[in-house]
């Protein structure tokens, strides 16, 4: 395997061991023909830093739902049907981060702390009535 400056070093977690599962080289562009700018009259002249790979972390493939991963839940902003599973997918916020997602309910049920649920559930009560 051949690293050059410019390559993406893809990484992976699976089984507690990070390996690298791929690297990527980037495709070579054709050069443009345009006319350089003319440098002005500097005196320091800094010298070009070669670029460090660029690594792109993933997380586990097993894992999908951020409450599974460790995710501390803050707030359940909303609640969907699917149609054709006949299940319930919670719109959900999670604390220390500004994501929001859809998790299913048996999934909320097995990581979410019950009080959560149970305070959800009576504000759609208060609402419906």
């Amino acid at each position: 395997m051949t690293e050059s400056s410019n390559d993406l070093i893809v990484l992976s977690d699976e089984e507690e061991d990070i390996k690298i599962e791929s690297v990527i080289s980037p495709k070579r562009a054709k050069p443009i023909n345009k006319p350089r700018p003319v440098q002005t009259n500097t005196s320091s002249k800094s010298p070009i830093k070669p670029h460090a790979p660029i690594l792109v972390l993933t997380e586990p493939k097993s894992i999908s739902y951020g409450i599974e991963r460790g995710y501390k839940l803050k707030h359940i902003h909303g609640v969907k049907r699917l149609n054709t599973e006949n299940e319930l997918m919670y719109l959900v916020e999670y604390d220390l981060c500004d994501d929001y997602e859809f998790v299913p309910s048996n999934i909320l049920r097995q990581y979410c702390n019950e009080n959560i649920l149970i305070g959800y559930f009576e504000k759609l009560t208060q609402f419906i009535d």
